[in-house]
């Protein structure tokens, strides 16, 4: 069993306290790719399908074997393993955070996500809270063990992928009540990964997890 760090949103750590997060979505990048010397590391347009063959490893197949052929020489469809690990793994949550001791060494520890709206650490006068890519091992509260891994077209997500993922729970001015837990979805990764970015349909590794007893901090 191997653990690894993910970032989560405060809105995302909040449907995971809540039980109405059980999957998350993340851009699949090919380090070996075709344009990756120029740093771009998106999968090739004539990748079709990402399958899973076994040990971890995710295989790269192109629309036919013509299309293979005129990039055989200039790219080789190199095998991919998902970052974020295998089932059995465990993830922890890195999330914005502070803590209470001034030298920042092993203590109570604040968590944005406890307290929607407020810029700064409550009673720690007016201290910044810091990002959660600064989140040290022991400051996480929350881990989570993969259950299943997988990889789709963005675009592919059903409304009930859309319900694990914990969209219901977020709100948007300009999405109704009539909209799908699929719409908040999409409205959801444009406002996380920017605007029109649900248009590219990218790969995506689809993550399932399961919460582990929650750490507490000390």
């Amino acid at each position: 069993m191997k653990e690894r760090p993910i970032l989560f949103n405060d809105e995302m750590v909040r449907a995971i306290l809540d039980g109405r997060k059980t999957q998350t979505r993340r851009v699949v990048k090919d380090p070996h790719g075709l344009y990756s010397h120029m740093g771009d590391k998106s999968v090739h347009p004539a990748v079709a399908s990402i399958v899973h063959v076994g040990e971890g490893e995710f295989e790269q197949r192109a629309k036919s074997d013509a299309v293979k052929q005129q990039y055989v020489t200039t790219f080789p469809f190199h095998r991919l393993r998902c970052p974020y690990g295998q089932p059995g793994d465990q993830l922890w949550v890195r999330e914005a955070f502070r803590s209470r001791r001034v030298d920042n060494l092993p203590g109570e520890v604040a968590y944005r996500a406890d307290h929607p709206g407020e810029k700064t650490v409550p009673g720690s006068y007016g201290r910044p809270w810091k990002p959660s890519i600064h989140m040290p091992r022991w400051a996480c509260r929350l881990r989570l063990e993969v259950t299943a891994v997988r990889v789709e077209r963005l675009q592919d997500i059903t409304e009930v992928d859309a319900q694990a993922e914990g969209a219901g729970v977020v709100s948007f001015p300009n999405v109704d009540d009539q909209h799908t837990d699929r719409d908040r979805f999409r409205a959801l990764w444009n406002r996380i990964n920017g605007p029109e970015s649900w248009d590219t349909n990218p790969w995506v590794w689809v993550v399932e997890f399961q919460r582990v007893d929650s750490e507490v901090p000390s």
